[in-house]
């Protein structure tokens, strides 16, 4: 019996193998008909029947005026009042079952049909608006303007030149050949008129990390003594498709060198002025465009240049005239400073010269060139660190200042809930203990 088992078990095999075979290699479904083209007069109707192996469908979606009748192993497509709409391909496939692994049919599982419903008034098939906006691809660009009509004649024009084009013509899928960015327009003659195809624009694809892009502009130095030699840098993306362009009057940058480097961050451009003068001061602009998508970035930096022996300015970005602080919360204030020769630097409060402490203190230093900087630090402000701080920095015959008044917050009962807490909590002692304790939270000062 084991044997008997065994040999009804391989039988079964075979014939489900045989069984698999068969169903994938079905042969294509046949439309019944000699014709694959069929030219249909305005309001007709029409059908015609697709039979297979197994159950067939007419692929959809389909025009609104068409209905399948479906039967065994045929399925049949009506066309009532035919219009220039029901102009195109009809696909007959098999139907999907259950298990099938393609979701799409495979060209050599379908068959199909193509109808013209010629039409004065409609030369062209309704277009779909995704059509209209066509990607430029190297090996070709398609302009989908169908005939209604097979025996049309069809010209590509380019918009607004009117030039003709050279491609090639399907009346059943329209042009295909090598196009250049821009607009063009379908045109065929109905009667002695020339009639016109909705306008296609062919555009060049923009990789989404062109969507956005940065420019960086940097000075060597933003204040300058005439005579000395300063720098404008320009850092742009690499690629063909960005173009650079400075943009400053005519007087600044008269005897500038422009140079070129590429780097791993991009595109370096400097304009370099070797002896600047007062004529050089001003704002110098870097404009960077994206010529596919049109997109334009322009940063820009300020320089001024100094006649004078000595200069300083002082730079407070971000300090205003009144500055609040946190009660004991660590808070720096950061001056620039622009100077030649090297500044003199004073930090006064109330008019007085401010000491030096663990808790408040002033540190200058160099960052590059002309530039330096100043911090006023406050590690635990507290209300006697309320007053006006004035910044001065002197540079030989020249002085520049800053004041600002500042204010520390007073605390609240919020601020020190575990200090406040237990006194509120520990009142009179009603059950005979001791009273709680008084004291008094001073932080006016450091003691």
């Amino acid at each position: 019996m084991d044997g008997v088992k065994a040999s009804l078990v391989f039988v079964g095999m075979l014939v489900v193998g045989l069984l698999v075979s068969v169903t994938s290699g079905l042969s294509p479904p046949t439309i019944v008909s000699n014709e694959e083209e069929f030219v249909l007069q305005p309001n007709s109707v029409f059908n015609i029947s697709c039979t297979g192996k197994r159950n067939v469908v007419w692929t959809e979606p389909l025009p609104k005026n068409t209905f399948v009748y479906p039967g065994y192993y045929t399925a049949t497509l009506f066309i009532y009042n035919a219009t220039v709409e029901n102009t195109g391909y009809y696909m007959c496939t098999y139907q999907t079952q259950e298990g099938d692994l393609e979701d799409e049919p495979e060209e050599d599982n379908e068959a199909g049909i193509y109808v013209f419903v010629p039409d004065a008034l409609a030369p062209f098939v309704p277009e779909t608006p995704e059509n209209l906006v066509v990607p430029m691809e190297t090996d070709g660009v398609p302009i989908s303007c169908r005939v209604s009509d097979p025996n049309s004649h069809v010209t590509l024009r380019s918009v607004p030149s009117g030039e003709d084009m050279s491609a090639f013509y399907d009346h059943k899928m329209g042009f295909f050949g090598s196009l250049s960015p821009g607009q063009y327009q379908c045109e065929t003659s109905v009667n002695g008129h020339s009639i016109r195809s909705v306008i296609y624009t062919v555009e060049t694809e923009v990789p989404a990390e062109m969507d956005n892009f940065d420019v960086e502009v940097k000075a060597s130095e933003e204040t300058v003594r005439a005579g000395q030699s300063f720098n404008i840098t320009c850092v742009a993306p690499i690629g063909l498709d960005f173009q650079q362009q400075w943009l400053h009057p005519k007087k600044q940058a008269m005897g500038a060198v422009q140079i070129k480097d590429t780097s791993l961050d991009g595109v370096i451009y400097t304009l370099s002025i070797p002896k600047a003068t007062s004529q050089d001061s001003g704002s110098y602009e870097c404009s960077v465009t994206h010529i596919i998508s049109g997109e334009v970035r322009v940063s820009s930096v300020a320089v001024t240049v100094f006649e004078e022996n000595s200069f300083v300015a002082v730079d407070h970005s971000g300090i205003q005239t009144s500055e609040f602080v946190s009660l004991l919360e660590e808070t720096e204030y950061t001056i620039l400073i622009n100077a030649y020769p090297n500044p003199k630097v004073s930090w006064l409060k109330d008019g007085k010269a401010m000491p030096q402490t663990y808790y408040i203190f002033t540190k200058t230093s160099h960052l590059e060139g002309n530039r330096y900087q100043s911090i006023l630090t406050l590690r635990q402000p507290l209300v006697k660190d309320n007053g006006n701080y004035t910044i001065t920095a002197i540079s030989g015959s020249r002085t520049a200042h800053f004041s600002f008044t500042l204010k520390v917050k007073a605390p609240t009962a919020m601020m020190f809930p575990t200090i406040l807490g237990p006194c509120a909590a520990a009142t009179g002692g009603g059950d005979g203990g001791a009273p709680p304790h008084s004291f008094h939270l001073d932080l006016s000062g450091r003691g």
